[in-house]
């Protein structure tokens, strides 16, 4: 196929070429040619045949490619042929050698500069083609002056001719073609482009030299010369734009390759990036398979193991019928079942975290009690593992805004995994914080440990989902994988940050930073007036645990001493230097217990006034009674701000005189004081105002029959000498007054004889009391005649055999103990119990009015159960003296045991508050 269309195309161009010989003779057919004239005939011919081979090449790319500089050479070429052709004819009839041959054709200029009008736009289309931005500043500008020089010419000079002006115009559009392309060419970066304008600047000259030849001068022979040589330079012309075609043809072709050859490498990169992404890909879904192959496993293990234990204890509880054992059955369910929870809600929070669902939600808290309820959960596990557990906290705002509970899950669990890993030495947590702006503080929370530590290349996994440790190392510890993982994510969406340094065997450090807004930013160690300048002596062997307690005591305000060893506990009994000290705190950790009998046996040689010793493990004072008089309390460690506000509470009950103390522990009573001597009046106010006594007073006896109209009172101070009314005209009255009736009133007078008291009590008088009134002899008084009615004959659990009057109202002391020594736990069943009495007591009110006496003593007792779970020992004796009245068929006085029942829940709750709100600040 390919050697016919070779066949075809030699043909082809073998049959132009005899056209284009024949054309100028064709042309000339009428005329006789003489000889001399064939060799211009040949070579015109030839020209013309290379012109039509040349046009009809770029014709047939034309419309393969659609180029503009294709038609522009076409116009170019048949410019030339026309003026060619014009020329032979006129030149074959000026050397006709008939004389009656006349055959003469007009070359009008605008023809000649049509050649290099055209060449022009070829260069035009060509350039516009190849360069996609040209600068057409400088053609404009050249297009302006022309069109200004026309306009000039066909305005100023009337006489030119058309063909002058036509003359004219071709020639300046022939000129600003060829300069734009000029122009244009200086950015053209091309090997045709010298070529091309270098044969574009002769089109000019040849063509003004042919039309002088040709019209002045008129010679055959040189017309004929010029014309042919003209014509071979307008050829050699088209040759170099067919070349300069070509190669723009190439060019293009071949930047079109390179482009697709570009495209294609971008192709074949993106395809091996994704290549690489998907093996990364797959690789990451085979390790993600396995990780997760890993956590089913574990976790399948995690699972069942709490799981065996529920059904194992459940199933022992059925058949057991031993309260001890059944106890301690219900203890191990409870604990499988909390594990088994936290292993249900890890795996909830991943999946919340994943989806997107995991919210952050602030909420006003305490960060004392919130993070000294962390360390006393874990405290007891790192004592069960013989470990040290020490704790600092700085001086922290006392009202935090935060998300607390997800805090605590991170510390919790921050510190779970540093009790797993630790076999032997410490535990420490410590919270410090930095001020930053708008009411934000930084709290800055380390966690150390001297466990097992870990390795650099298990850090880099450390806080991956579904992945452990080490897990062939450390296969006996098991757990799903997802503490860590949850952690990060839980700070890193409170805009918070978590890190890790670590060394093998020597231990791992955990620093969480977390940003909180403060609600209060008065300190938690502020007023903390009762410890300031106190001194205090530090004995504790080991150097993290006396730090922490010198810093704690020094934010309090105390001035600290600070000994490690029995030997200088020993030197201080012959050192007169040391001053004295009001505290002394001893340090027993079970780590050192071999040291505690030798450190005991020191204090029997030292003169300390108050000796306060933190152990961890076992009581040392169980273990060595002898010792236990010189101890004024004991607490386990880790010390805290708490433990050391229990401190103060000591310290101030031993600063409390005896009478102050039997006025403190008078119950709530309403007393009226009846004096015309505001003095005396304003004395008794001074001496009951720290006590639960409400008093009112009244300046005559007429005010005091008054308000015995309106009010019940428990007793009544009445003076015996006033105006109008004397105070035994006064208690006449009031005895005759219902809501007064058998109210104790004690006489108070400065002339009490023998003769006066028989009086006294004759006129109604209950007691006197002689002026200047004794202050523990009023005491006394009150305390006589303010007693409840009181049952011989009963023994109330958990309730000392004591007068109600000498009972509390509310014991915080009780509480704690009651709770299991937990304060937190404390202040939460004292806040429900406060929450739920005065129902309770309405309740009881509304059935005693109904006389409904059987739901009065089931209400009764349903309080009096409430009342062993807090520290409200006066309303648990009034319950069970109640419950006792309807036991044995004794009601009277139940009345009056009910009512003083709805007085103490008003009491209570009155107190309860106050003290919730002191324990909380």
């Amino acid at each position: 196929m390919s050697d016919i269309r070779v066949t075809t195309f030699w043909k082809g161009l073998l049959a132009l070429v005899m056209l284009g010989l024949s054309l100028p003779a064709l042309a000339l057919e009428p005329i006789s040619i003489i000889p001399t004239q064939n060799l211009t005939v040949f070579f015109s011919g030839l020209i013309c045949g290379s012109l039509g081979i040349l046009s009809l090449y770029n014709l047939s790319l034309f419309f393969t490619q659609r180029d503009k500089s294709s038609l522009a050479f076409l116009s170019y070429v048949v410019c030339i042929l026309i003026w060619l052709n014009i020329s032979l004819v006129n030149f074959t009839s000026k050397m006709a050698p008939l004389p009656s041959t006349d055959l003469h054709l007009e070359l009008p200029i605008e023809l000649i500069l049509l050649i290099p009008f055209s060449a022009g736009l070829f260069l035009m289309t060509f350039t516009e083609q190849t360069l996609r931005r040209i600068d057409k500043s400088n053609f404009t500008t050249v297009a302006i002056l022309l069109l200004l020089l026309l306009t000039g010419i066909g305005l100023f000079n009337f006489s030119v001719s058309i063909s002058t002006k036509n003359t004219i115009i071709i020639a300046l559009l022939a000129v600003s073609s060829l300069t734009y392309s000029i122009i244009s060419s200086q950015q053209i970066k091309t090997p045709s482009s010298p070529i091309i304008f270098c044969f574009v600047g002769m089109i000019l000259p040849f063509s003004y030299i042919m039309y002088l030849s040709i019209e002045q001068y008129f010679n055959p022979d040189i017309s004929s010369f010029l014309s042919i040589t003209t014509a071979f330079i307008f050829l050699l012309q088209a040759i170099m734009f067919t070349f300069a075609l070509n190669y723009k043809r190439k060019k293009l072709l071949i930047e079109e390759i390179h482009a697709i050859t570009d495209d294609l490498h971008s192709k074949i990169e993106v395809i091996n990036t994704q290549n690489h992404s998907l093996d990364i890909a797959r690789k990451k879904a085979l390790k993600a398979s396995n990780i997760k192959s890993r956590f089913l496993a574990n976790i399948s293990h995690e699972i069942r193991t709490p799981l065996n234990a529920i059904l194992g204890f459940s199933q022992e509880l059925k058949n057991n019928f031993q309260p001890e054992d059944r106890t301690e059955q219900i203890n191990l369910i409870n604990i499988a079942s909390k594990n088994l929870s936290s292993l249900v809600n890890d795996v909830l929070d991943i999946s919340k975290i994943e989806a997107g669902k995991f919210k952050i939600t602030n909420r006003e808290y305490h960060p004392l009690e919130f993070f000294e309820d962390i360390v006393e959960i874990n405290a007891k596990s790192a004592q069960l593992k013989q470990l040290e557990f020490n704790f600092y906290l700085n001086n922290l705002p006392r009202k935090l805004e935060g998300d607390f509970l997800r805090l605590k899950q991170v510390i919790t669990n921050l510190l779970s995994n540093a009790l797993k890993f630790t076999q032997s030495g410490h535990v420490s947590l410590s919270v410090e914080c930095n001020n930053l702006h708008n009411e934000i503080v930084e709290l800055i929370i380390k966690i150390d440990d001297t466990g097992s530590g870990i390795s650099e290349n298990n850090i880099k996994k450390l806080f991956s989902a579904f992945s452990q440790v080490d897990d062939e190392i450390n296969i006996e510890y098991q757990g799903s994988g997802l503490g860590l993982a949850i952690s990060r994510d839980i700070i890193k969406m409170m805009k918070g940050s978590i890190s890790v340094i670590s060394e093998e065997r020597i231990g791992t450090s955990f620093v969480v930073k977390v940003q909180q807004k403060v609600l209060d930013s008065q300190g938690i160690y502020d007023n903390q007036d009762v410890f300031i300048d106190k001194r205090v002596l530090i004995v504790d062997p080991k150097p993290e645990s006396r730090r922490n307690t010198a810093r704690l005591l020094k934010h309090a305000g105390m001035v600290t001493t600070s000994a490690e060893s029995c030997e200088f506990l020993a030197s201080l009994s012959n050192d007169t230097r040391l001053p004295k000290f009001d505290f002394c705190f001893l340090t027993l950790p079970q780590g050192k217990s071999f040291e505690r009998v030798a450190l005991l046996e020191q204090l029997e040689h030292i003169n300390l006034k108050k000796i306060i010793i933190l152990y961890s493990g076992l009581k040392p004072i169980e273990q060595h009674d002898p010792f236990s008089s010189k101890v004024s309390k004991q607490m386990t460690l880790p010390f805290t701000l708490s433990k050391l506000r229990s401190i103060s509470n000591l310290q101030q009950c031993e600063n409390i005189s005896p009478i102050q103390r039997k006025l403190h522990n008078l119950p709530l009573l309403s007393v009226l004081a009846v004096d015309d001597m505001p003095i005396n009046l304003k004395l008794l106010t001074t001496f009951l105002k720290n006590s639960k006594i409400n008093l009112t007073t009244a300046n005559s006896g007429t005010a005091a029959i008054e308000q015995c109209k309106k009010t019940e009172y428990d007793l009544i101070l009445m003076d015996i000498q006033m105006p109008n009314i004397d105070g035994v005209q006064a208690t006449q009255h009031i005895r005759k007054i219902a809501l007064n009736m058998g109210t104790p009133i004690i006489a108070l007078t400065a002339h009490a004889f023998n003769e006066d008291k028989q009086r006294f009590l004759s006129s109604g008088f209950d007691d006197f009391l002689a002026k200047p009134i004794d202050f523990e002899c009023l005491v006394t008084v009150i305390e006589l005649w303010c007693k409840r009615p009181d049952s011989q004959a009963f023994s109330a659990p958990n309730v000392v055999s004591l007068d109600i009057a000498t009972l509390v109202s509310l014991d915080w002391e009780l509480a704690v103990k009651r709770a299991n020594y937990n304060e937190h736990a404390a202040r939460e069943l004292l806040s429900e119990f406060v929450i739920m009495l005065p129902t309770m007591i309405l309740d009881i009110q509304a059935y005693q009015e109904m006389s409904k006496f059987n739901s009065v003593h089931d209400n009764v007792h349903k309080l009096h159960g409430a009342c062993c779970y807090t520290g409200v020992p006066r309303l648990q004796r009034l319950c069970f003296e109640i419950e006792t009245q309807f036991k044995t068929d004794r009601l009277d006085g139940l009345e009056l045991n009910l009512d003083a029942l709805a007085e103490e829940a008003n009491l209570i709750v009155k107190a309860a508050q106050e003290c919730i709100n002191q324990r909380i600040d």
